[in-house]
């Protein structure tokens, strides 16, 4: 039972692990990993476990255990199922949206400052100190603009890491909320955003701040 119950909470450790830690926790996916293994192997490979397991799912009516090696094959196929819709998802996170939303996002991480804002070459008043401007792309596809001369945006972005664009709607253009397609393009820490929304010009710079 404990096996059982664990499966849930490991898997989504897991899935959440390969998603969003850094580079430098790499040490900590083994360990995950086998964790989950063991889990399943516990579940699908002991006798007893995987005679109550398969009771629970035939309601007690009572079904033979002779073919395991059957009941084996179709947990591995359910378990694919799945792990790999799970695996696919976050693929495609990391894939269009990870040079955007930061890894891990706790704590503030995955917040930008807004160093420069230039509308048809003319700067934006930006705020200082603790009300400064700042931008914050989160992994579901909305970001929050805050800072500027006018109250918080909150926008929707769809970028495309592959051809290096990105689509943000309800962008803030002087007292309109426009549509905007660009371009974007990241430098170390410096995040730049070019395109145009509607027929101005934009140009935006950004800088990691807290990751």
């Amino acid at each position: 039972m404990g096996a059982v119950l664990l499966l849930g909470p490991i898997l989504f450790v897991a899935v959440i692990d390969y998603a969003y830690l850094p580079a430098g926790y790499e040490n900590v996916r083994p360990v995950i990993t086998a964790m989950l293994v063991a889990d399943l192997l516990l579940i699908i490979l002991d006798g007893p476990t995987r005679k109550w397991v398969f009771g629970m799912l035939t309601l007690g009516k009572g079904v033979t255990h002779r073919f395991w090696w059957l009941e084996l094959v179709v947990a591995l196929l359910l378990t694919s199922a799945v792990i790999v819709p799970l695996w696919r998802a976050v693929y495609h996170f990391q894939t269009d949206y990870g040079d955007l939303i930061g890894r891990p996002q706790i704590n503030g991480r995955g917040t930008w400052d807004i160093t420069s804002f230039l509308i048809d070459g003319t700067a934006l008043d930006l705020k200082a100190g603790k009300d400064s401007a700042k931008a914050y792309f989160d992994f579901d596809g909305s970001c929050h603009i805050t800072g500027l001369s006018h109250a918080a945006i909150n926008c929707r972005f769809e970028p495309d890491r592959r051809m290096q664009t990105i689509k943000i709607t309800r962008f803030p253009v002087g007292a309109s909320a426009l549509f905007f397609q660009g371009s974007y393009r990241l430098a170390g820490s410096a995040l730049t955003i070019s395109g145009t929304a509607e027929s101005h010009r934009i140009s935006v710079i950004l800088s990691r701040s807290g990751w």
